[in-house]
């Protein structure tokens, strides 16, 4: 289950949504795709199995959200709670753009857009 998180500057009202973990699979192609929660999305997700969990973490150089992979399965996982016995590589990534940090919690860091406000946490949801 993935966490979405609003952020909303309190003096020019620009916003900004992170979220994750969200599951993913690795297509016939290698390419990663949306698994889905709490079960597959589509027949292939099923195929195929998870593979690993992706985030939307915010760069503020890029003043981008970016979809990264934050963690891939040594083999893929059958269903959403069997990955906890499957070994794996977790990433703690860079902006691949600009090589800036990115962010998940924007809570009292300064609006890029205005660069006088602050972000306020303005809802929390799960998808």
């Amino acid at each position: 289950m993935a966490v979405s998180n609003i952020f909303k500057c309190n003096i020019c009202g620009y916003k900004v949504v992170t979220s994750g973990h969200h599951e993913s699979y690795r297509d016939g192609h290698g390419n990663r795709r949306p698994y889905g929660h709490p079960s597959p999305t589509s027949f292939e997700a099923l195929v195929y199995g998870i593979k690993g969990f992706s985030a939307r973490k915010y760069c503020f150089n890029c003043d981008q959200v970016k979809d990264i992979i934050v963690s891939e399965l040594e083999k893929p996982a059958e269903y959403w709670n069997d990955f906890q016995n499957i070994p794996c590589k977790t990433f703690d990534p860079a902006c691949e753009e600009c090589n800036g940090n990115l962010y998940s919690e924007l809570t009292g860091l300064i609006c890029p857009r205005c660069n006088e406000g602050i972000f306020e946490s303005e809802l929390t949801g799960f998808s």
